[in-house]
C-alpha cells in the first residue's frame, strides 16, 4: 500500500471529477445540438 498524502489525493480526485464533468458537459451539449438539428430538420413541424 503506497501512502499518498491527503492533499495530493484530494487534488487528484478533484482533477478526475473536473475532467468527468467537462466530458459530460461536452456530450450533453452535442446531444442538445443534435436534437435541435433533428427537430428543426423534421418536416412535421
Amino acid at each position: 500500500m503506497i501512502f499518498i498524502p491527503p492533499f495530493y489525493f484530494y487534488k487528484l480526485v478533484n482533477f478526475i471529477v473536473y475532467c468527468l464533468h467537462e466530458a459530460v458537459r461536452k456530450l450533453f451539449r452535442e446531444l442538445v445540438v443534435t436534437m435541435l438539428l433533428l427537430y428543426l430538420s423534421s418536416p412535421t413541424l
